[in-house]
């Protein structure tokens, strides 16, 4: 009964933020796995109530594990069933970090069909269990303070809205519902870094303490992320010499008191709030350079 109002609470909040944003047309990147498979579950129970949502799909098969044509065919199985359009997209991933470069790809994937199809927002279902892997994969990594902030829960047209559902929740809701996924077996192996600290969650490597020191650190980074963008909106036409629909012409000496970060959190701003659905795609090393 609890995890009927617990979901229940869930329809309407992510109902209610469509409404509020004037979001109409949507695409979910699904898996094939059971958070995505639960995610859509939810977003046609709001269909019901919201004759103005439009759902579709992108799925990428990565040709990776034995399962992989399984969950395809598993994602146009359900597109046909509640006629939902589905975009797919088939690759694969020779070298290099695994994970890195699977997300790189779905990422640009995502933004190209954002361009050709004029979506509103892109959902994700990244959950809790995955957000709390993410802040002890940085803390491992030594990472600057606004990595601590870990999974967001909107950021460039993104929305994740079950960041705050754990995945036994999860599971309990597909199973009430019978619902069908595929499991991916390759979420054991513990030589992909994600893998290897869930499978050390999981066995209680973590005490309480720790969970709770991550937390307060991404509190924290939250709050100083948010001032940020507040400083940013005062100062922003401060810096902005000339813009047109095609480039925008910025005072450099803003420079002088930003930090290399700060300059890099700036730029992202004042470019995402001037070009809607552009985000810059720059690695590590050319924003160093």
């Amino acid at each position: 009964l609890s995890l009927y109002f617990l979901m229940k609470s869930k329809i309407n909040e992510i109902n209610n933020f469509f409404v509020v944003n004037k979001i109409d047309k949507i695409l979910l990147s699904i898996s094939g796995g059971v958070d995505s498979i639960v995610l859509l579950r939810i977003l046609l129970e709001i269909k019901k109530i919201n004759k103005k949502l439009n759902v579709s799909l992108f799925h990428t098969n990565y040709n990776f594990h034995n399962k992989s044509d399984d969950a395809q065919l598993l994602c146009k199985k359900i597109s046909l069933k509640y006629d939902l359009k589905l975009h797919l997209l088939s690759t694969k991933i020779n070298n290099g970090n695994f994970e890195h470069n699977a997300r790189k790809v779905r990422y640009n994937e995502i933004i190209n069909l954002f361009s050709a199809h004029n979506y509103d927002i892109a959902l994700t279902a990244h959950n809790y269990d995955d957000q709390l892997e993410t802040l002890i994969m940085k803390d491992v990594d030594n990472a600057n303070w606004i990595s601590r902030i870990g999974i967001r829960t909107i950021i460039n047209h993104i929305y994740r809205p079950l960041l705050d559902t754990n995945k036994t929740e999860i599971y309990k809701y597909a199973k009430l519902y019978n619902l069908e996924w595929i499991e991916d077996q390759s979420n054991h192996d513990i030589k992909f870094k994600r893998n290897k600290t869930r499978f050390l969650v999981n066995n209680n490597r973590y005490n309480d303490s720790y969970f709770n020191r991550l937390k307060k650190i991404k509190r924290t980074s939250d709050i100083k992320y948010s001032n940020y963008l507040a400083k940013f909106r005062n100062i922003k036409n401060d810096f902005l010499v000339r813009k047109s629909k095609y480039f925008i012409e910025l005072n450099l000496n803003f420079l002088d008191t930003f930090s290399s970060l700060e300059t890099k959190l700036f730029l992202n701003y004042v470019i995402s709030k001037t070009f809607e659905k552009i985000t810059l795609k720059i690695t590590d090393l050319h924003w160093k350079n």
